[in-house]
């Protein structure tokens, strides 16, 4: 099963020709270390010939057509400089998912955080923290209980069995199945399998070609889903099956593809890119802890997760990037913006610190 956290070395590999054909693949780094940055691109409408092949041996994966409308930026801190290591207290790392997109003209960041611990081949999974722009909730909570081990050593032929549990938590508004949640909470049993069934070529875009490992990967899951509307209790059960394919490469520590199915036809793919060095650690916005209530008419709260002796800039600006809004309350790490006189529509809360600068949508309801 390819679990939520997949946090692992991303290094640059050299290119080379192997004498013998790939059996093991061993993430020797495991992840990268604090100042090592990966790219990975995100591909939603994957060419046609784009697709995983057969299982057995001498394979051919020609996934040079590969085409990213989306490129995330992994990095790794402690987790003690992180904003959310208050919900995860035994973890030691974070992995900060960087993903940089756009609403109108205006572009925004969207930091979700892996927390973990590392051990000698594996990882040991805590949960993920992820401010959410779909949802309208303003941070998603994802608990791993227990926490779960991830194998960071790949054989051909293995096959890879795991049951894994989790836990996540929407608050203040949730958006599923076409209704509208205060909140929402789901306890979900995820069992897995991967099966290292073929190995070969993979010829990315750029040129690159890396001896690598397929993985097969399929899970049952099973989701019980407790909301409240208008205070009111619903409950519901969802059991689904889900199946990707991801490949693996000596030395390079993430996923070199990974392809996500539905309904038998590959949706979407995500690949490496390149791989660099910081000259410091890298630092990240500390950002939002609590945007609320979205939608508004009155009043929008937020709340900051500053660390000591930090200060930020909090403004809300139309999608062409005009300032309309500042805040007519500042208390501490607490700011309160008046926005009853706004027309209703999507607007952008933007954060700053030093050049650093982070959006969130949020909807007025005038």
């Amino acid at each position: 099963m390819k679990k939520t956290l997949t946090l692992a070395a991303l290094s640059i590999m050299t290119v080379s020709a192997f004498s013998q054909a790939l059996t093991t693949v061993e993430k020797v780094d495991n992840f990268p270390s604090i100042g090592k940055s990966i790219i990975v691109g995100l591909d939603t409408e994957p060419d046609a010939s784009i697709l995983p092949g057969t299982a057995g041996d001498n394979k051919v994966w020609d996934f040079t057509k590969l085409s990213s409308s989306q490129e995330d930026t992994l990095e790794v801190a402690l987790a003690s400089n992180s904003p959310y290591k208050a919900k995860f207290p035994k973890a030691t790392h974070v992995l900060i998912n960087k993903s940089l997109g756009s609403i109108g003209n205006e572009p925004f960041v969207f930091n979700s955080y892996s927390y973990f611990t590392e051990g000698q081949d594996f990882i040991t999974g805590y949960g993920l923290a992820s401010p959410n722009l779909f949802t309208r909730s303003d941070v998603d909570l994802l608990y791993i209980n227990p926490p779960a081990k991830q194998n960071l050593k790949y054989t051909y032929g293995a096959t890879i069995k795991d049951t894994l549990y989790n836990t996540i938590v929407l608050k203040r508004g949730a958006f599923l199945y076409e209704e509208d949640y205060d909140s929402l909470r789901s306890d979900s049993k995820i069992i897995g399998t991967d099966v290292v069934d073929a190995r070969g070529t993979m010829k990315l875009p750029g040129g690159a070609s890396y001896e690598a490992l397929r993985v097969k990967s399929t899970s049952l899951n099973t989701d019980n889903y407790i909301g409240y509307i208008g205070g009111q209790p619903v409950k519901f059960t969802d059991n689904y099956t889900t199946e990707s394919y991801y490949w693996v490469a000596k030395n390079i520590g993430t996923d070199l593809v990974t392809l996500d199915y539905s309904d038998n036809e590959v949706v979407s793919a995500t690949y490496y890119k390149r791989s660099f060095v910081t000259k410091v650690q890298p630092e990240y916005l500390s950002t939002v802890t609590t945007v609320y209530p979205i939608p508004t008419s009155d009043i929008l709260n937020v709340d900051l997760a500053l660390r000591t002796g930090e200060s930020a800039q909090v403004v809300l600006k139309d999608l062409a990037g005009k300032v309309l809004v500042v805040p007519s309350i500042k208390d501490g790490m607490n700011y309160q913006l008046e926005v009853n006189n706004l027309p209703a529509g999507i607007y952008l809360l933007t954060v700053t610190q030093g050049d650093k600068s982070y959006s969130k949508p949020v909807m007025i309801n005038n």
